[in-house]
């Protein structure tokens, strides 16, 4: 009788303390998993089932601080209301919409931070991805207008109309678009066209200069025109005019006065745009001949 007695003391007494002493110490120790496992077994034998629900919420914890702030999320928001578990709910959220900023997803990040606005610095945080978008389009902005792309570039700035000086960038922008206009047409010596574009942006660049240059050409008599040969030998016939970075090429087409044998020539006019003269000689009859290309 004493022995029964003494073994339903250790089976309803003795072993399911000793049993929740090695829950409690794996659930110190920090093996959640193991320990929720163990006070499960325990069918509410006292706090074990409080002990549970902590052993959820240190698993939680684990994951937040591991990075798996969407698992962390699901875990705290399985929770309820238990301990801190809205808090860091939030925070997940703030830390997922920390890594959506980092990655240069600057709009997903704000509609991120807009859910969680009290939270932490959140709505600071909003402000500053705001400016990195901005000042990405600005970078953009700025690329098309040395790309050339002035069109787009003022379209781009026009976008961010109140950010840094953007509003000076669009004006900039629409004088290089006309300054350049003007050097074509000053290339392929439309020089009354060229003329009154330098003289819209007279205070651009060295458009007082093009200007100066612009009535001086006017001033050339029209027997002096572009390609005409002071031999005679040649007939000159202009083709087209390419310009890059501010250096002027033009196309002849030169046709031999004695035999008629035609070739094309390119005749390199440097920055200056000025005449060139040029010793041409026939492939075909071999005759010779100056011609002064303007």
């Amino acid at each position: 009788v004493v022995v029964t007695i003494l073994l339903t003391l250790f089976a309803t007494v003795a072993m399911p303390k000793l049993k929740y002493n090695s829950a409690a110490k794996l659930l110190e120790s920090g093996n959640y998993g193991e320990a929720k496992a163990a006070f499960a077994k325990m069918d509410g034998y006292k706090d074990s089932e409080e002990m549970i629900i902590k052993c959820d919420y240190n698993i939680a914890k684990s994951l937040f601080e591991s990075g798996d702030y969407e698992e962390a999320m699901s875990a705290f928001e399985a929770l309820g209301h238990y301990s801190d578990s809205d808090y860091m709910i939030n925070d997940c959220k703030y830390m997922l919409a920390t890594e959506k900023m980092e990655s240069g997803n600057y709009n997903d990040a704000i509609e991120a931070f807009e859910d969680i606005l009290e939270h932490k610095d959140s709505e600071a945080l909003i402000t500053e991805c705001e400016e990195l978008i901005c000042e990405e389009k600005y970078q953009n902005a700025v690329a098309l207008f040395e790309a050339g792309k002035y069109d787009e570039s003022i379209a781009a700035f026009e976008e961010i109309t109140d950010y840094k000086d953007s509003g000076e960038q669009i004006e900039t922008v629409k004088k290089e678009q006309k300054y350049q206009d003007a050097l074509a047409l000053f290339a392929e010596e439309k020089y009354k066209e060229a003329l009154a574009i330098f003289k819209e942006i007279k205070d651009y660049k060295d458009c007082e200069e093009k200007i100066t240059e612009c009535n001086s050409k006017i001033k050339v008599s029209s027997s002096t025109s572009s390609g005409k040969s002071s031999s005679k030998t040649f007939k000159v016939e202009y083709s087209a005019t390419k310009v890059t970075q501010g250096v002027v090429e033009k196309e002849y087409r030169i046709t031999c006065n004695r035999c008629g044998a035609r070739r094309q020539i390119t005749i390199n006019f440097g920055k200056s745009g000025s005449s060139v003269t040029e010793n041409i000689r026939c492939e075909s009859c071999l005759v010779k001949g100056s011609v002064t290309f303007r």
